[in-house]
């Protein structure tokens, strides 16, 4: 679900907006969905009134990359616009792109990535999202965070893949680094992974027992919890395995 902020007086304002996009007559809103008539597609939309902490949020989910500009323009917001995707960044990737950039020329200041998380400018999104490097887009929708005990990644169920933990006693720049490379191993070579196997960033570093476990910090209903389950990296000394999967 993509959270897009704009500067829309009401449900009303955003329609004649939407009539007036050209070509006219191609798209229309109604009720709870977004429709492309030309393409006989069309999405889930909903329309929510003012949010007033909204502008800090996207602040701290852009790790401080949303100028100040655009946070004045996010503090002002009258309405956002809520997008409904399947859960798979690869395959919708041209809608993303398409219904995107219609908020975005209606008025729309920024996208949100819910719930995992990640805020962008528009500029990063869409040149990004339709990157040939699929790390790009890793970038959009997962997001690195940490509790009392672990780092973990957010939003890897976005590619159809199950997220990745390691435990809070390794160092912070290695862990992103080892979350972050066997995140896009996963999206971009497919690997078979399994219980027992063991990773590595290269051959001289650090090795990493690999376990899987359940998405354990949410619960069945919860929209942040990963069907798909989480990566356990567990740094083990060099007499403990055999050698390294890669």
């Amino acid at each position: 679900m993509l959270c897009i902020p704009g500067p829309w007086a009401d449900r009303n304002d955003f329609n004649n907006r939407l009539r007036g996009y050209e070509p006219k007559g191609r798209y229309f809103c109604a009720v709870m969905m977004l429709a492309d008539v030309q393409e006989k597609d069309y999405l889930s939309m909903e329309f929510h009134e003012y949010e007033g902490n909204l502008s800090q949020a996207f602040f701290m989910a852009s790790k401080g990359k949303i100028s100040s500009a655009n946070i004045e323009q996010l503090s002002a917001h009258k309405n956002c616009v809520y997008l409904r995707l399947p859960a798979d960044v690869e395959a919708q990737k041209s809608r993303l792109l398409k219904y995107s950039g219609i908020i975005r020329d209606l008025g729309g200041y920024a996208v949100k990535v819910e719930p995992s998380g990640p805020a962008h400018e528009w500029g990063a999104w869409f040149a990004a999202l339709p990157a040939q490097n699929a790390f790009y887009r890793y970038n959009l929708f997962v997001m690195l965070t940490r509790d009392n005990d672990y780092y973990f990644s957010c939003g890897m169920r976005y590619f159809g893949m199950p997220d990745v933990e390691v435990p809070i006693n390794v160092e912070t720049n290695e862990a992103t680094a080892v979350m972050n490379q066997f995140n896009f191993w996963q999206i971009s070579e497919h690997p078979r992974i399994e219980t027992g196997l063991t990773y590595s960033l290269t051959p001289a570093s650090s090795f990493y027992f690999i376990e899987a476990q359940p998405d354990h910090r949410y619960k069945e209903e919860d929209p942040l919890r990963n069907p798909q389950g989480v990566w356990r990296l567990t740094k083990k000394n060099e007499a403990d395995f055999n050698g390294p999967l890669a």
